[in-house]
């Protein structure tokens, strides 16, 4: 079974702008049938409620009911069905979707609204929940309980709303664009399509060659780039890309509200074909902007670049060449190199593991924050998770290991990442937020194993602003994870600088020693 998420349309997307706002009445819209599964009357009730109060309702749709038999209240507009362009006019001066549905089956106006950074407030019927998650991109309330709906809608001013609302935004970039849902589709009619010719040709189709899908001997490889205000660091990044020794590469750079001269530069790099640009209305996170740029991405493969690294000039082409060679008993989610990871003082080689499974990601990110994948495989993953304050490279890899296989790497370093500067990186990142993702991971990938909740415990414990409790040193030095016990240690006794020269002159003689 293969759960395909339905999608709108993203020519419908937007972001909203209230800095322009001169009322603080609070705008409603219902779109819809005047019937009983649509809660139509629920909606009536809790306006009759609301008479006299800084709230307006505006009502699209029509139906059961003759608009002479509705009732006439100075609080509601009526303005009849509206064609495409009207309703998206309508979604866009709107602060909140109001849904008192009965029953729904899986309804295409949340994401709507949502396309167009609309809060929502929404019966707990059907598949609501699973579109509508209550405080953050809206509120629900049972079924039929109008004094409930009235509640919801009196308990959050315009700016909460707003906030509400660009939380929509997100969940509809990372899992409900038409694109995603599109490539879904896809990719199981090639599925189908390719095991009925795996039979037809007598093939074992237990066994999956990483290649079956046909890309060709130079497939399009997209590089994304998500950015914001390091133009002359990007301006690094776009060589490097440019210096590949791989020559089909389309370069997609995501700019997520930049003011310091990136948006010119972006523009004449697409002016001279040299990159795809999506320019994001307002500042949104890094997590947005690459998914924007992944679904803009036309290859067939994709991997990242950020935009304050570089690759080395035989990244792409080593990729190309090692999933040509990868066969695989297990089908394979992607590919990913060793990097060289830049210290303020030196410099150490990372992530040269050769394989990593669902499993092993689930206590350690032994990937890294980039891979090499089909385009497919992210989309059906589900992009990155914009509610994520950090590991949403890792949260990411985790999906795509359960749901295509493993990830192979090996090879020579061929990504720098650099962390001589420490602004805009986790590391800078306060402790709460970090623990707070670590929370959220451990939620989403429901984490019960001993081993795998120590492994995450042991990443956090590598933060230097993160302080462990008692407990957590003696649960972490009491396992197979004590290594980070004893890293956390000597990080607090000699400092981060001491301890950060220690681990680079410890890692140096062991290299010279082999």
């Amino acid at each position: 079974m293969v759960l395909i998420r339905n999608g709108v349309d993203e020519r419908s997307a937007s972001v909203r702008n209230n800095s322009a706002r001169t009322s603080e009445v609070i705008n409603l819209l219902f779109v819809g049938r005047f019937d009983r599964q649509k809660g139509f009357d629920i909606l009536l009730d809790a306006m009759k409620e609301l008479e006299g109060r800084p709230f307006h309702l505006t009502v699209v749709g029509g139906g059961v009911l003759h608009l002479s038999d509705l009732p006439s209240r100075e609080n509601i507009t009526y303005v009849g069905w509206l064609d495409a362009d009207a309703t998206a006019l309508a979604f866009s001066v709107a602060d909140v979707l109001v849904m008192p549905s009965r029953w729904e089956g899986f309804a295409m106006v949340p994401l709507e609204a949502m396309s167009h950074s609309l809060a929502i407030i929404a019966s707990d019927c059907s598949s609501l929940p699973e579109v509508v998650k209550d405080g953050y991109n809206g509120l629900l309330f049972p079924v039929g309980d109008s004094e409930a709906l009235v509640k919801c809608i009196e308990s959050r001013a315009v700016e909460q709303w707003a906030v509400m609302g660009r939380n929509g935004y997100s969940m509809y970039i990372a899992h409900f664009t038409g694109t995603m849902m599109s490539e879904a589709t896809n990719q199981v009619y090639r599925q189908i399509v390719g095991h009925a010719n795996s039979e037809a040709a007598g093939r074992n189709v237990g066994t999956v060659r990483a290649l079956d899908m046909s890309y060709g001997e130079q497939p399009l490889v997209s590089v994304y780039i998500p950015t914001k205000d390091r133009l002359n660091l990007l301006k690094r990044a776009v060589e490097s890309v440019a210096e590949q020794t791989y020559s089909n590469i389309e370069l997609v750079i995501a700019d997520d509200c930049s003011t310091d001269g990136t948006r010119e530069y972006l523009q004449s790099l697409a002016m001279a074909g040299r990159a795809k640009v999506v320019l994001l209305p307002s500042s949104m996170g890094a997590c947005v902007a690459r998914n924007f740029a992944i679904s803009a991405a036309s290859g067939k493969f994709v991997t990242g670049l950020d935009d304050d690294d570089y690759f080395l000039p035989h990244r792409i082409t080593d990729f190309v060449e090692l999933w040509a060679r990868v066969q695989a008993g297990k089908p394979v989610a992607g590919l990913f190199q060793p990097a060289r990871m830049l210290h303020p003082k030196g410099e150490e080689t990372v992530f040269t593991r050769a394989l990593q499974t669902a499993d092993d990601l689930r206590s350690t990110n032994e990937v890294g924050t980039h891979v090499f994948a089909p385009k497919e495989h992210f989309l059906g993953a589900g992009l990155f998770d914009p509610a994520m304050p950090c590991w949403q490279d890792w949260d990411l890899w985790v999906r795509m290991a359960a749901r295509y296989g493993v990830f192979v790497g090996g090879g020579k370093e061929s990504y720098v990442w650099d962390m001589s500067r420490i602004e805009g990186h986790t590391t800078n990142k306060p402790e709460f937020l970090i623990r707070h993702g670590l929370q959220l991971f451990t939620y989403k990938q429901q984490l019960r194993a001993r081993h795998e909740r120590l492994g995450v415990l042991g990443t956090l414990s590598l933060y230097p602003q993160i302080r462990l409790s008692a407990v957590e040193v003696l649960m972490l030095s009491s396992s197979k994870q004590w290594r980070f016990a004893v890293k956390y240690v000597a990080r607090k006794v000699l400092g981060n600088s001491g301890f950060g020269r220690l681990r680079l002159a410890v890692k140096n003689k062991t290299i010279q020693g082999a």
